[in-house]
C-alpha cells in the first residue's frame, strides 16, 4: 500500500515525503514511532 494512501491522502497531493527527518520513498515501510512528513505540492512566482 502507497504511504499516503496509508493515510487517506490522494497520491497527487504529496510531492515530498520524509521519515525520521530523511527523504522517504511511497513504498517505505513504517516502523512502530517512525516520524512523518507530507509535504504537497507548492506554486508561486
Amino acid at each position: 500500500m502507497m504511504l499516503s494512501n496509508r493515510f487517506g491522502i490522494p497520491e497527487n497531493e504529496v510531492i515530498l515525503i520524509f521519515i525520521n527527518n530523511c527523504h522517504g520513498r511511497r513504498d517505505t515501510k513504517l516502523v512502530n514511532g517512525d516520524t512523518i512528513a507530507l509535504f504537497p505540492p507548492v506554486g508561486g512566482g
